[in-house]
C-alpha cells in the first residue's frame, strides 16, 4: 500500500465531524476537518486530519495480495443543513500487487 487520500468535492459544507473509511466494512481511517481543508486531497501518510486504524489497513493490504476485490465505504457528518447536489467525498487507495504472470 503506498497512501490513502480523502477528498470533496462542491460547496462548502463547514465542518466534517466523525468520518470513517471501511474496507469491506472494517474502518481503515477516522477523519475529521474543515471542508475546504479537504478540497485538497489529504493523505493518511502526511495528514493531521486523518488517523489510520490498523485493522481495516489489515483487511486492506491482505486483499491487495491476494488480488481480492474490496469494497471502499465512507460516512460522516456535515455541519450545513442540507447537502446540496454536486457535493461528494472521494477516496483514492494507491495500492499494488506483485505477483507472477
Amino acid at each position: 500500500m503506498y497512501d490513502i487520500k480523502v477528498y470533496t468535492t462542491g460547496p462548502d459544507l463547514g465542518t466534517i465531524s466523525n468520518g470513517e473509511v471501511t474496507v469491506n466494512g472494517v474502518r481503515a481511517l477516522r477523519y475529521s476537518g474543515t471542508w475546504a481543508a479537504f478540497q485538497t486531497p489529504q493523505s493518511l501518510l502526511t495528514s493531521p486530519l486523518i488517523q489510520r486504524d490498523t485493522a481495516g489497513l489489515k483487511v486492506l493490504i491482505n486483499a491487495v495480495l491476494n488480488k481480492q476485490l474490496i469494497t471502499l465505504g465512507s460516512t460522516g457528518s456535515v455541519s450545513a443543513a442540507s447537502v446540496p447536489q454536486g457535493c461528494s467525498l472521494c477516496i483514492e487507495a494507491y495500492v499494488q500487487a506483485i505477483g507472477q504472470l
